[in-house]
This record gives structure tokens, sequence and C-alpha cells, in this order.
């Protein structure tokens, strides 16, 4: 029991143990964080990594409508590194599919680092997911269930950002003790993160669980990182539903920028409110008959990498 109270006390930085974020340097970014978001454009509005839906087509419809910024679908490490098929299925893109971010999970550094290789050359950044709250994730230790583990966190992160050419960032949840959500995002931002996307639940509230997102606390988070000598942008994520959320999280965090996953799946307009540029509003039909005709339009880019 003593050696798990040891392990517990350097996993949170307990009384006798600085957390790992106040005893490791810095890592050394490459770029200052907001000069990298300026250089994509500094996006506001933001597709979420979807497991199944996060494809060319979806996200350049999703482009069409006002998206700033995408994600692929998660692609877990292991998979991805060991499995031409999976790379070929999982990751395609092509010039006008930016910026664009590609989400990595797993817990072994040096294979995630092996996946980031594979990708490097074709996105904008390598995003790591330590927010997935679901029993897959619990069962392969990856996502939300290494929140706990912030030695391993920066080593995954310092890892990446040491051996990639491209910026490194982050996504993850809170918990309801704000101190310890701070301690987690520090551990990110020490370790090199050059942007972090917190959803504002806990890894419980999912499911039956599932509330309101705790936005003060994402207030509170792109507060606390505002002040520091090397400010990084914070992405705010959960709830959102509407683009009259968009616009309130965006004013009452203050966050850079917002992300949604279930709202934008369910309409891929919605950063546009349903208005094309030219002025026509689109309805549901119209847009599964674009999604099908941008399915067949990207299958060439079905490539191995």
């Amino acid at each position: 029991m003593e050696e798990l109270g040891e392990r517990k006390n350097s996993i949170l930085g307990g009384d006798d143990i600085q957390p790992v974020h106040l005893r490791k340097p810095p890592a050394q970014r490459k770029i200052r964080p907001y000069d990298f978001w300026r250089s994509i454009g500094s996006p506001k509005f933001v597709v979420a990594p979807m497991v199944d839906n996060s494809d060319l087509a979806f996200r350049m419809q999703t482009r069409n409508y006002g998206a700033t910024l995408a994600y692929t679908q998660m692609l877990n490490s292991n998979s991805f590194v060991n499995s031409k098929e999976c790379r070929s299925n999982l990751f395609q893109t092509c010039d006008e599919d930016r910026p664009l971010f590609a989400q990595l999970a797993g817990c072994e550094p040096t294979m995630i680092l092996k996946a980031a290789k594979f990708v490097e050359d074709r996105c904008d950044a390598v995003d790591m997911n330590f927010g997935c709250p679901q029993g897959i994730a619990k069962r392969g230790r990856y996502g939300a269930f290494l929140m706990e583990e912030l030695e391993l966190l920066d080593d995954i992160v310092r890892t990446l950002v040491e051996g990639l050419n491209i910026p490194v960032t982050c996504k993850t949840r809170i918990y309801h003790d704000f101190d310890r959500t701070i301690r987690l995002c520090e551990t990110l931002y020490n370790a090199g993160a050059y942007a972090l996307t917190i959803h504002g639940r806990t890894r419980e509230e999912k499911g039956q669980f599932i509330c309101k997102p705790d936005w003060d606390t994402l207030k509170r988070i792109k507060d606390h990182f505002r002040r520091k000598d090397i400010p990084i942008p914070i992405i705010a994520n959960g709830g959102i539903e509407t683009m009259d959320d968009v616009m309130r999280c965006l004013e009452y965090t203050g966050c850079d920028a917002v992300m949604t996953s279930e709202g934008i799946l369910e309409n891929p307009s919605l950063f546009s409110r349903n208005i094309t540029t030219d002025g026509i509003r689109v309805n549901q039909i119209y847009l599964a008959g674009m999604l099908v005709g941008l399915a067949f339009s990207y299958v060439t880019y079905l490539v191995g990498i």
C-alpha cells in the first residue's frame, strides 16, 4: 500500500512531491503558440474529432459552411503504425482540407511518435486525445483514463514536441476540483503543448450523467493561461448545439475558439446558421445529398501512407 500511496502522490502532486510541471523544465517549442495560431488563421469555429464521422468528405462539408479548423477522427496509434489498411481507411486529406489537426490516442510515447510521423507532413498539428471517457478508452488505456498519470502525459507530449516538426496540441477534460484541473493543464503546457482543448465536463459526466458544461471553469482556465509569459490558445468544448451557443461561449469564457461535435454532426451548416455563401437557406435533406456527393468526389484520396 505504501508503494501505491507514493504513486498517487507522484501522479497528483502530493504534499511531499512536487507536481511534474514544477520538477521538469519547460519544453522548448519551435514557435510561439500564438504565432502558430495566427499562421493558421486564428480559427474560432472548430469541428471535433469524431470516430467514424470526421472523414474527409464531412470535414470539407463543414468547411463549406463556416468551419475554420477541423480534426481527423481519433487514430489509435498502435493500429495506425501496424496497419497500412488502417492508415489508408482512416486518414485522407487534400490541399483544401486545411487547417487540419490529426488526433492520436495511445499510452506509449515512442509508438505515438511513430504514428505521428506518418501524418506530420500532411496536417498542421498533431493533437493528443486525453479526453475520451468511453469504456473502450479505459480498456485501451488512453483518453481521459490517463488524466491522473501526469508523468506519462508529460512524457508523451514532450516526446512529440521534441520529435515532430509541427506543433502538438492536447484535448482533455476538467475535474470538479479547479486546482487539480490546473495541475493537469499545467502539465500539458509545461511539456510543450501549443494549445489546449478543454471539455467542460468531468470524465464521469456522460450518458445518463451528462450535465451542462462548466463554462466558469473554462473561463478560469483561459484567464490562467492568458497571464503566462508565453500564453497558449484555449478551445472550449462541450454542449455546443447552435451558433448562438458558440457566440455565448466565446463571449462568456473568453476562449479563443469553440469546438462542437454532436451539434455539427447533426447540422454540418451549424457555423453558417444554415445559410450558404449565396444567401440560400439549406435543410437536412440538401445537406445529406451534398455529403454523399462529396464522398464520391474524394474517393480517390483513399491512398495508403
